[in-house]
């Protein structure tokens, strides 16, 4: 039997592959990223500027040059941690780090050179982060690229239905109710290595119209990043409560556990924190029957 959280999965991901196969597709969830900027001095904007953006983690670069009005564009890049390089002729390098770019982000990055020796460098400090832009035509492109890129991989990779069944059988053995840290660490490793699995998941239907295939790839990857949600979520809660019961801390613990975890995503799996419960009407207590 389906159970409700699969069938409402179901249906997101086929809203999602209808709107993107839509002509009139307007947005959607990517799996891309860019960054754009401008280059410009004191005196106005720099054409011809060359502009490198190295991915920090792989150490994987790519090279971009400014237009007539001193702009550059870098599509279809991987969330992660990038650093980006300028330098034109009678001008000192320009050099900033640690910009983070996150699943369908669109961050700006405009560069301000100074007048000096290639061999010198103005390194940027960001006080705040990289500011969000927008652009439907820029997102339809990569959200087209995504569907075509999981529709056209070969037969290499494994099937949906063995990463869904692998990913299933985990969570029932280790995440259930009864858990412990051991487990949970266990079944944590699995569900990341999954991920990195269903990157690569083949499908047979290569069709555009109802394709299931398609749809069940694109639910795995929302069933995964649900499943290494709930493992963080449990090992972080250090008690027992509700759903939750843990073999290694069987007792409720109000006094440091009466709040909410929160997971937010970033490309380096989920970041925690912490908000109030609000107590209204019953206060909490233990269930004793």
């Amino acid at each position: 039997m389906r159970t409700f959280r699969e069938f409402a999965a179901r249906l997101a991901a086929a809203a999602l592959v209808l709107v993107l196969i839509s002509p009139h597709s307007l947005d959607a969830q990517v799996t891309t990223g860019a960054i754009v900027g401008t280059v410009s001095d004191a005196n106005g904007v720099v054409p011809g500027a060359t502009v490198t953006i190295r991915e920090t983690g792989k150490n994987t670069t790519a090279t971009f040059v400014t237009d007539t009005t001193g702009n550059y564009a870098a599509p279809f890049l991987v969330p992660g941690t990038y650093a980006i390089e300028v330098h034109v002729q009678g001008f000192k390098k320009w050099l900033r780090d640690n910009i983070i770019l996150q699943v369908n982000q669109r961050a700006r990055v405009d560069v301000v050179l100074e007048v000096g020796g290639v061999e010198e460098t103005t390194t940027v400090v960001a006080s705040s982060p990289v500011l969000h832009t927008d652009s439907s035509e820029v997102g339809t492109v990569i959200e087209e690229r995504a569907i075509k890129e999981i529709v056209n991989r070969d037969r290499s990779g494994r099937r949906v239905s063995e990463v869904k069944a692998e990913m299933g059988a985990a969570m029932d053995k280790y995440a259930a109710v009864f858990r412990d840290e051991e487990g949970l660490n266990q079944v944590l490793e699995i569900v990341r290595r999954l991920k990195e699995e269903a990157k690569t998941v083949a499908i047979d239907d290569k069709g555009s119209v109802f394709n299931q295939d398609l749809f069940g790839a694109l639910e795995l990857g929302y069933m995964l990043d649900n499943a290494e949600c709930v493992v963080v979520g449990a090992l972080e809660r250090k008690e027992s409560r509700g759903a939750q019961f843990r073999t290694d801390y069987p007792e409720r613990n109000d006094d440091e556990w009466l709040k909410h975890i929160n997971l937010t995503y970033t490309p380096d799996g989920p970041e925690i924190s912490y908000s109030e419960v609000t107590i209204t009407q019953w206060q909490p207590e233990a269930r004793t029957y």
